[in-house]
Formats: structure tokens, C-alpha cells, sequence
């Protein structure tokens, strides 16, 4: 159990730290221009909501890994609903870098 948590912690750490690695320069430099100060200010105003996809994956995969630690017996349609939300993270990431809905151009 507590190696798992552990494992689990550091899962999320890296998907935070790819979405920190997401956010372009150009908009603390932006905002270093339109006189923001560093610190505090930057992190509420652009880093925090930069992060919000991250982290409403990272809530979802959380309650996803709950709804499987607390259900201690298995029958057909807890199987089935653990399966679709197994799919939620990928649809959510689908989405959120927009490869839904393109399609590849036709020679």
C-alpha cells in the first residue's frame, strides 16, 4: 500500500512537471513587461492557470484510482465501468491537444 502511494506520487510530480515545461517563456517575459512582479503574482496569474488541464487530469486519474482501491468486490459492471473510466485520461489529453476532429490531408 505505501509503495504504491509512493509510486503514485511521483507519477503525478511528472505530469506537473511536463506541464510546468509547457508553458511558453514568452508569457512571464510578457508579463515582466506589463510590470508583474515575480513570485507570487506570476504564479497565481499564469502559472497556476496554465497548470488547470494538468491538474483536472491528475484529479481524475486520482478518483479513478480510488474508485478501484474501494471497491473490494468485482462483478460484470464494476468491470465494465472501471474499463471506461480507464479510457477518461485519454480523451481528456485527446481533447486538450486538440487531435480530436483533425483530419490528415487528402492527396
Amino acid at each position: 500500500m505505501t509503495l504504491r502511494l509512493w509510486l503514485q506520487v511521483g507519477f503525478y510530480m511528472i505530469l506537473f512537471l511536463a506541464g510546468l515545461q509547457r508553458i511558453p517563456a514568452e508569457l512571464y517575459e510578457a508579463a515582466k513587461m506589463d510590470g508583474a512582479k515575480s513570485g507570487w503574482q506570476t504564479f497565481w496569474n499564469i502559472t497556476l492557470p496554465q497548470l488547470r488541464a494538468t491538474a483536472v487530469a491528475v484529479l481524475i486519474l486520482l478518483l479513478i484510482a480510488a474508485i478501484r482501491r474501494s471497491t473490494s468486490s468485482t462483478t460484470s459492471s464494476q468491470c465494465q465501468l472501471r474499463q471506461a473510466a480507464a479510457g477518461i485520461p485519454l480523451l481528456i489529453s485527446l481533447g486538450r491537444h486538440r487531435i480530436m476532429g483533425t483530419v490528415a490531408p487528402a492527396h
